[in-house]
């Protein structure tokens, strides 16, 4: 089950991801992430209460690094920063711990 949150701060805009992301989510993340970033500039992604993330999720996430969406992680749970670790993906985004 996968439900979102996005909200304003000033300039920012809040993007936040509640649940899992799996297979079945990843094109709700998708649509979703399309709708924010067309009406955003600057996203953070608020990852603090994303409990599991998926290949799926991870393409979905790949897929704003290769359109040049400005965006940065934040609050990602340490087993999922593992997990973007072990895919690279790391190496593709930037991560904060708060906004």
């Amino acid at each position: 089950m996968i439900d979102f949150k996005v909200e304003q701060k000033g300039a920012k805009c809040i993007f936040s991801i509640i649940g899992l992301v799996d297979a079945a989510s990843a094109p709700q993340l998708d649509t979703k992430s399309q709708e924010v970033f067309a009406a955003n500039n600057d996203v953070i992604v608020d990852c603090s209460k994303l409990e599991y993330l998926s290949s799926a999720g991870i393409r979905v996430i790949m897929r704003w690094v290769k359109a040049k969406r400005n965006f940065v992680l934040c609050a990602v749970s340490d087993d999922i920063k593992n997990v973007l670790e072990m895919t690279g993906v790391d190496e593709f985004v930037t991560m904060i711990d708060s906004y």
